[in-house]
């Protein structure tokens, strides 16, 4: 299985788990990646080599406040850098309001490579990414919605998820995964 299906198919599960309502991290898949020859690092334990977190300037906007998001992905192994294999983006986001609104999880089935370097802060901020069909009925809304240039949402409670997944592998068979971040924003 290449990478860009298996990407595809986590943010599937990520995108599906929003629209139930779920958001306990404990049923988020957990894919152990096995141990990679030649990078010194044991990847049995993702979370000590790699440090994804999620970010936005407020909790509670209004309608008309432009929403600022961003993540912050960190390599934080033993070596001065590490090569990652991935879809595009490798950062993903995901905005639900857990009713009819749900945006996010588009990955290109190509497959690039990305140096990170140790210790080295690199930032994503959020952007669209997602689509409509003409025969939506909110078609209009989604028209106006992608149109835009910022984020701006309707009033509602949301929830916010960056995930990350990538391979070390050029072959992609063993898919990393790091457990997505969320938090919680209030349009009023």
């Amino acid at each position: 299985m290449n990478i860009c299906k298996i990407v595809v198919l986590f943010f599937s599960v990520i995108i599906m788990l929003s629209l139930t309502g779920c958001h306990d991290k404990a049923a988020l898949p957990q894919m152990e990646p096995e141990t990679v020859s030649g990078t010194g690092e044991d990847m049995q334990d993702y979370s000590k080599l790699f440090e994804l977190k999620l970010y936005s300037d407020k909790i509670t906007y209004s309608t008309s406040d432009k929403i600022n998001i961003w993540a912050t992905l960190k390599y934080m192994g033993e070596n001065d850098h590490i090569k990652i294999w991935h879809g595009e983006p490798y950062i993903n986001f995901y905005i639900s309001d857990g009713k009819d609104f749900n945006i996010g999880g588009i990955v290109n089935d190509i497959l690039k490579s990305t140096e990170l370097e140790r210790e080295k802060l690199y930032k994503f901020d959020y952007s669209k990414n997602g689509g409509f069909s003409a025969d939506d009925p909110r078609a209009d809304f989604w028209e106006k919605f992608y149109s835009e240039t910022y984020l701006y949402l309707p009033e509602g409670e949301y929830t916010v998820k960056v995930g990350a997944a990538f391979s070390l592998e050029e072959d992609a068979k063993n898919i990393s995964v790091i457990p997505p971040e969320e938090l919680k924003i209030v349009v009023k």
